[in-house]
């Protein structure tokens, strides 16, 4: 997990700067680097592996983390929350962290009682400089009409960021072991991200 995750973080960094060149802000301030933003996942089986990456993460200095879901192994045992609480306190003081959920912390309670997130806390968005993050509940229903799919179009349709990115757990195209659409996420947001020039999603 360890490798996989730091190549998706510098991955990420590469995006990220290119990205926050175009703005005013960023050319002026004569660094694209101020300010990296990691987004990773899957680390619910690793304790070990999962503090690597965020002391990795952590010397970076960054302003926002993001997690593709399933931070614990069973998101009904408290002792995992507190585990994980403890690994991710390890990053920067002030660094904001949102996750979104993965199917295993789908409907815990501790999920909901220690995380303060925007929205509905299972799907929201994110606003960093030019930069707009949506991060979505992939367990929960994304078909066209559901409640989920229409405040996706409503926050693509509106958004002022120069860049799109999307976060969520199931990738909707794999080439590891999940590979199958399991959510129908082909037929229901790849169309929706192709109609509003989404930059990237982040999945796993």
């Amino acid at each position: 997990m360890k490798r996989a995750v730091i190549l998706i973080t510098l991955v990420l960094t590469a995006f990220l700067a290119i990205a926050t060149a175009s703005s005013r802000n960023e050319r002026n301030s004569g660094s694209i680097f101020s300010a990296p933003i990691a987004i990773y996942g899957d680390s619910r089986t690793d304790s070990a592996a999962h503090l690597s990456v965020i002391e990795a993460i952590a010397k970076t200095n960054p302003k926002i983390v993001f997690s593709t879901g399933d931070l614990v192994a069973d998101g009904n045992i408290e002792s995992q929350w507190d585990a994980f609480f403890q690994i991710i306190s390890n990053l920067p003081k002030g660094c904001r962290y949102y996750p979104a959920i993965g199917n295993h912390e789908a409907g815990s309670k501790y999920y909901f009682d220690r995380f303060e997130l925007p929205n509905n806390e299972r799907w929201y968005s994110v606003h960093y400089r030019n930069l707009h993050f949506i991060i979505l509940d992939s367990n929960e229903d994304l078909s066209p009409g559901s409640k989920q799919y229409d405040w996706l179009e409503g926050e693509l349709k509106n958004s002022k960021g120069d860049f799109k990115i999307a976060i969520d757990h199931h990738p909707p195209f794999s080439s590891g072991p999940h590979r199958e659409d399991e959510k129908g996420l082909r037929k229901s947001i790849v169309p929706l991200f192709e109609r509003y020039n989404v930059n990237a999603l982040f999945s796993g």
